[in-house]
């Protein structure tokens, strides 16, 4: 289960540790911090650990400001799906062996100036997300700073990518970017 879950279209949370979500075998959930729905709340200097599945989801049609936040995951720090959008800025992002920043579906969310290191991948756009990625730093990732996949279409713009195994930018399918 996820430790919370806000549906509420305004709401501030700062200073919060988030820690225990569980993924019960038949269920979804194991999430610090579901934000679904329309919410359009603010989650500032949080710290997300210890979680089974990842530190934050935005789905639907969220839209939350994320902001110099510590995500740590197992499959994922944040994961943007649906039509998500909002904006994360100056959030560090560590996983194991996932995602630092994971968009799919048609997330299109403003990523700037976050952390995204020692994960499979820093930042991940899969099916036809977009939107925008300025000024992140992905470094020492497992496989990709960047990867930009399927038909994905962000605008990538001055990030800095170093120090990962394979590849500090990856376009592959038919991606846009």
């Amino acid at each position: 289960n996820d430790v919370v879950t806000v549906f509420a279209e305004d709401a501030h949370l700062d200073e919060c540790r988030f820690a225990g979500g569980i993924a019960p075998r038949e269920s979804i959930g194991g999430r610090g911090l579901a934000l679904i729905d329309r919410t359009h709340c603010k989650v500032t200097r949080c710290e997300f650990e210890q979680n089974a599945v990842g530190a934050i989801i935005i789905g639907m049609l969220a839209e939350p400001v994320l902001e110099d936040n510590y995500c740590q995951g197992i499959g994922y720090a944040i994961d943007y799906c649906g039509l998500a959008a909002g904006i994360a800025r100056r959030n560090r992002c560590t996983t194991r062996e996932g995602y630092g920043i994971s968009l799919v579906e048609s997330a299109q969310p403003v990523l700037e100036a976050n952390i995204c290191e020692r994960n499979a991948f820093g930042i991940q756009y899969r099916n036809s997300s977009s939107g925008t990625a300025h000024q992140n730093q992905c470094k020492n990732n497992s496989i990709a700073g960047i990867a930009v996949q399927d038909e994905s279409a962000p605008m990538l713009e001055a990030n800095v990518c170093s120090e990962n195994e394979n590849h500090g930018i990856s376009i592959c399918d038919q991606a846009r970017p």
